[in-house]
């Protein structure tokens, strides 16, 4: 009802990720490895994103990483800051960015978000986007959408 997501968390097959399921010959090949949060939430996915995060500075792929969740932040809090210390890009909305900074204000979230990686990227709902990219902070603004419900 207020435009906000509600969902309600099913890992799938993320909650059964592991090592070997991360291949080297893929991931030389890339420009970008993405990792998402929810990797986290598993001790297999945890040694899973740690092993692509070596493979990834091995052969100089860019790796990129989606908070995913306030709870990823909050449970997987020192797996999850380790990863984002060898990040390019971290993705995190407003919430997910103040638990990781320990801030609530969105004007005091982002400049401490700012530090956790060269660049970064807070969502902030209706309101847009707030990133530094390059050295370069930008704003996006959010694009008005009527929300239908498709169910």
């Amino acid at each position: 009802p207020d435009a906000e997501r509600t969902m309600n968390t099913s890992l799938g097959a993320s909650g059964v990720f592991a090592v070997e399921h991360v291949t080297e010959d893929a991931l030389k090949q890339a420009t970008w490895l993405y990792l998402e949060g929810y990797l986290f939430s598993t001790p297999g996915g945890q040694a899973a994103a740690r092993r692509a995060l070596e493979l990834a500075r091995k052969h100089q792929v860019k790796v990129s990483l989606t908070c995913s969740d306030r709870f990823i932040v909050e449970a997987c809090g020192d797996a999850l800051r380790a990863a984002v210390a060898e990040c390019d890009l971290v993705f995190a909305n407003q919430q997910e960015a103040g638990a990781y900074v320990d801030q609530e204000r969105a004007e005091a979230i982002f400049p401490r978000f700012q530090e956790v990686a060269p660049n970064v990227v807070m969502t902030r709902g209706d309101q847009g986007a707030w990133g530094m990219f390059g050295g370069t902070a930008f704003q996006v603004p959010a694009v008005p959408v009527q929300a239908l419900d498709a169910t």
